[in-house]
Parts: structure tokens; sequence; C-alpha cells
């Protein structure tokens, strides 16, 4: 296991704990900060001056997913996220939509907690 990877596993852990003790489903992180922040470096912006990016990410307690549009995910996922474990998934709604709405897409509702 990489230092990365142990980094956003021990977050991962922390996060779900959080979520449990405050009874919350999920947390959604779209802007930039946050993104690096989890990802231990990753960058999910396309322009550069922007406060959220192309891409978020969906911590749920059964998974974690990077919500991007479909001209953007394979490269967030092969560029930013590499062996970090996320599950993808790609719409072609702008991305703070898909992400809000990623739980009932996926099957299940969901109310997300959005930074």
């Amino acid at each position: 296991m990489t230092d990365r990877l142990k980094e956003v596993t021990t977050k991962e852990r922390r996060i779900r704990e959080l979520l449990a003790k405050m009874d919350l489903e999920g947390l959604c992180l779209s802007k930039a900060l946050n993104f690096a922040w989890f990802t231990a470096g990753g960058n999910n912006r396309v322009v550069t001056g922007s406060e959220t990016g192309a891409a978020a990410l969906v911590i749920l307690p059964e998974g974690k997913f990077v919500v991007a549009p479909k001209n953007e995910i394979e490269r967030i996922m092969e560029e930013q996220v590499p062996d970090l474990d996320f599950n993808q998934y790609y719409s072609w709604h702008q991305r703070s939509e898909t992400a809000a709405n990623f739980g009932a897409i996926a099957g299940k509702s969901y109310s997300l907690l959005n930074f």
C-alpha cells in the first residue's frame, strides 16, 4: 500500500465515522481544495481560477466514487486518483447537479453533505 493510499484510507475511515456519528448518509467533496485534501494532492480543475472542479468525490458507507462528465472521467481516474480504489460514475449533467443527485441515479436515495 502506497503512502498516498494509506492517507486516503485513513481519511475515508474518519469521514465514515463522522457521518455515522452525525447520522448522515454521505459526503460530496466538489471544491478543488477539498478534492486535493481527500486525494492527497489530486486536482479536479479544468479551469484554474474556478473554486470547484470538473469532478466531485462522493463518499458513502458502501464505497467512494469519482463523479464527473463523460469527457473528463477517464482523465481524472488515470491522472488524479490512480490506485486510490475509487469507483467511477459519469454523467452528461453538470458536476454539481450530478453529485447532488448521485444517490437517486445509483438506484438508492442519499442525502449528501456537499463541501
